[in-house]
């Protein structure tokens, strides 16, 4: 059997692995556009201060993939997939034959249509290419940088950024910073934490008119008519699903690629998973869920009939000399909600549960995060206040 994987993420080298698991006389081929090996995406973002080796950013080594004869081909971008014969074609002309295939292509980063983002020092962090696109930036002695977006992805990059002694804005659009994992009041325990780091700025609850510059990025202007003066812009705005391949295929595609279970497209010989997935019209866009989903696909691959089984999953975050982590509902859907909040102001640490119908449905946890385990544990098992207490999650 011939198995090719499109991608490099996580989910596609989990598929190859479980995989080969499985069969050891399958041909697994690995195709990607990246030009360099499998890595840990969400590392990208500690590269920019350079505080990674190279073990700890790839997920394996070269010797790894020759010993579980698994082909990688870097700079090798496919074109379309040819369902009828069976075979992709790549953007050399030359074509690849396959028993069963894998989409694992990922996703892009959202780029708002507002004028200036054409601008070639106007980036974003999802790639490789683009890390190297922002260090050779950084070489050039650019020491101010705006950040658009407050959300995980940009609070990291930001504060990978002033590690690199560069002053940076992060503007964010909703109300407070990470509005998906904070509510109001731990988003400002956030915020003054980071704003111990001088070289922080923050500004949220506003919008980007436009990035100034002709040739190049001269400053942000919002439209609340603030001017912020930068040298590069960097935009998190969200990501979108990369489903072209899937969508010229004529696969089911609905904002992302459509399987079920086993992460099956519409064509029972062609699977997908990760960030360009939506596994019974949820997409995840998480790192766990996407290595699940690879280990389901590579397994159904072999013949197996797994299916991917969500958790409830919780965020982190390491950043601006604190902690965070945050679970399950924060209080953002309909109530009503009970909350037990505990906050220590001086020294920055912020505990919140929420309960709903009586139950834990989420929780917040900030500078100090030892609870988390058992915080995670309350919420998937639905502890009620009391359960909570005698677990010192409340206390």
């Amino acid at each position: 059997m011939k198995a090719v994987i499109i991608g490099s993420g996580v989910a596609a080298v989990e598929a190859a692995v479980q995989l080969r698991k499985r069969q050891h006389d399958v041909e697994i081929s690995l195709y990607t556009r990246e030009k360099v090996l499998p890595y840990r995406r969400p590392a990208l973002t500690r590269m920019i201060s350079e505080e990674l080796s190279n073990v700890q950013f790839y997920l394996h080594d070269e010797k790894y993939y020759s010993e579980q004869n698994i082909h990688i081909f870097t700079d090798s971008p496919v074109v379309s997939i040819d369902r009828e014969n069976k075979r992709i074609l790549l953007d050399d002309g030359s074509a690849v034959e396959y028993d069963k295939l894998l989409i694992a292509t990922g996703g892009k980063g959202f780029l708002p249509p507002i004028q200036g983002i054409e601008l070639p020092q106007v980036l974003t962090l999802r790639e490789h290419s683009d890390l190297t696109a922002i260090n050779e930036l950084l070489h050039e002695n650019i020491n101010q940088v705006v950040v658009i977006g407050g959300g995980l992805l940009g609070l990291e990059i930001a504060d990978n950024l002033t590690r690199k002694n560069s002053e940076v804005t992060v503007i964010e659009a909703c109300p407070s910073m990470l509005p998906k994992q904070l509510d109001e009041e731990g988003a400002g325990i956030l915020v003054a934490a980071m704003e111990k780091n001088p070289r922080i700025k923050t500004l949220y609850g506003v919008f980007v008119s436009h990035i100034e510059g002709h040739h190049k990025v001269e400053g942000v202007r919002t439209k609340k008519g603030q001017h912020i003066p930068c040298d590069m812009v960097i935009v998190s705005a969200g990501m979108s699903s990369n489903f072209e391949l899937a969508h010229q295929a004529k696969l089911e595609v609905s904002r992302a690629i459509q399987v079920d279970g086993g992460m099956r497209t519409s064509d029972p010989d062609i699977f997908a998973a990760g960030d360009c997935a939506a596994v019974n019209g949820i997409r995840y866009g998480m790192w766990n869920p996407a290595k699940e989903q690879g280990a389901v696909a590579g397994a159904n691959m072999a013949g197996e009939n797994l299916l991917f089984e969500p958790e409830i999953y919780g965020a982190r975050l390491v950043a601006f000399g604190t902690r965070l982590f945050s679970v399950g509902d924060i209080g953002l859907g309909e109530g009503p909600y009970k909350e037990v909040c505990r906050t220590d102001e001086v020294n920055l640490v912020y505990r919140k549960l929420f309960f709903k119908d009586s139950k834990a449905c989420g929780g917040i946890l900030i500078g100090d995060i030892a609870a988390a385990q058992r915080m995670q544990k309350a919420v998937e098992s639905g502890f009620d206040v009391g359960q909570c207490e005698a677990t010192g999650i409340i206390c």
